[in-house]
């Protein structure tokens, strides 16, 4: 199969453009015809063949010699090997270029008659090198993620195995009833240590009560309903009286509270006893039973009074026949204020009390009248607070003290301090 270059077509192609000015002839159409279809099959399977790194032929940029192509890998034909000229002026046969596209058929030979033309020398054309080749890259194979295990099937968990044998219908319910026996014997044990703690609380055995707190009763444990009457005989003549029978929900450091038992008081509470722990129907608590029987040791227990706190070192001394009361720091008077208290019909009632409630804005359940920077005094129904003072007893029992010394005196008193009005 011949092979035309680009530049032997387009040179026909001038000679045929030049013979047109003078003469046109029928063998001179049909020759331009072929070179027209040579020249474009020269193009079609010349130009895609070059690339940036080979320049054309006869370009001034490019080097004298440019390497020559690798084969392409879809013609897989080695190029030709250009035969050396004998002379300079001689012609080199054209290198043929491979084609990029693959062809499925060969290309016709044509055969044409050209004209003779002048033809200008090509440049010589340097021997391949073979080193000069362009290395094929090898082809990288695809990656491909790794297979992932079979996924192991989930073995059902074998049930444990019990050496024990299955037992007689009348074996088992015999177990079952000596355990239920077990269970009630406990119980029984423990409500007789109930008991027996209510018991002592009441009469007042601070070593028994010990003793059973150390075996792991709890000290806030309610008496039981109905309470047993051995407990009941114990509370007879109390405050706890008219409350025994129709109340639930009593502890212990409750009943030591209303009896006064002082020392079993101090071990309860050390124990972890509630102090404001709650009857279930009355709502009341241990401060209140102490208050109602003006226990004054039991409720700075509760309150934790102690003398080394600031209630402890505080006293108030109210005298009803100087209508003043002074206020002792460590026994030594700290301030002297002027008060009123209660008329005959309404006395201020003597004794020693205890400061349990403080309300900066108070307003009496009993009469209407607001009672300012208000100290109440054992849980009761009276105290100290600021009010009016005509120079004499004017209160319906409460003691009046100067707005200004009440206010005074409130931020000054903590809950816990005593309180003697004589």
């Amino acid at each position: 199969m011949t092979h035309f270059s680009l530049g032997t077509g387009f040179a026909g192609l001038g000679d045929c453009c030049t013979n047109t000015r003078n003469q046109v002839s029928i063998a001179d159409v049909t020759k331009m015809k072929r070179l027209f279809l040579c020249a474009h099959l020269c193009l079609w399977a010349a130009l895609p063949a070059y690339s940036e790194d080979i320049p054309l032929q006869g370009d001034p940029s490019s080097p004298a010699a440019a390497p020559t192509r690798a084969p392409s890998k879809v013609n897989d034909l080695p190029p030709p090997t250009p035969t050396p000229a004998p002379t300079p002026v001689a012609e080199p046969k054209p290198t043929p270029e491979p084609a990029l596209f693959p062809v499925s058929e060969p290309v016709p030979e044509i055969k044409a008659s050209l004209p003779s033309s002048p033809k200008q020398p090509a440049p010589p054309t340097a021997k391949p090198s073979p080193t000069a080749a362009t290395p094929t890259p090898t082809p990288t194979p695809p990656r491909t993620a790794a297979p992932l295990p079979p996924e192991q099937p989930k073995t059902p968990a074998k049930p444990e195995e019990t050496s024990a044998t299955p037992l007689d219908p009348a074996e088992a319910e015999a177990q079952k009833a000596e355990q239920l026996a077990k269970e009630a014997a406990e119980r029984e044990a423990l409500a007789e240590k109930v008991r027996e703690l209510f018991l002592a609380t009441a009469s007042n055995d601070g070593a028994r009560v010990t003793a059973l707190l150390d075996e792991g009763i709890d000290p806030n444990v309610t008496l039981p309903s109905p309470p047993p009457p051995d407990v009941v005989k114990n509370l007879t003549g109390t405050i706890f009286e008219n409350y025994i029978l129709c109340e639930k929900g009593f502890t212990p450091i409750m009943i030591a509270a209303g009896l006064g038992h002082t020392e079993i008081v101090r071990t309860l509470k050390a124990r972890g006893a509630k102090s404001f722990a709650l009857t279930k129907k009355y709502r009341a608590f241990a401060l209140w039973f102490a208050g109602r029987k003006n226990h004054v040791d039991s409720m700075q227990i509760l309150l934790g009074a102690t003398p080394e706190t600031e209630a402890g070192r505080l006293r108030i001394h109210v005298s009803l026949a100087d209508q003043k009361a002074t206020l002792y720091r460590d026994g030594v008077v700290e301030r002297t204020i002027p008060v009123s208290t209660g008329k005959k019909k309404t006395p201020t009632p003597p004794g020693r009390y205890v400061v349990t409630d403080k309300h900066i804005d108070w307003k009496s359940t009993l009469y209407p009248a607001r009672m300012p920077f208000y100290l109440r005094l054992s849980c009761r129904e009276f105290g100290l607070h600021a009010g009016v003072l005509p120079g004499y007893p004017a209160s319906h029992g409460c003691i009046r003290l100067p707005p200004k010394s009440a206010k005074e005196l409130f931020s000054l008193v903590p809950v816990g301090t005593l309180v003697e009005i004589d």
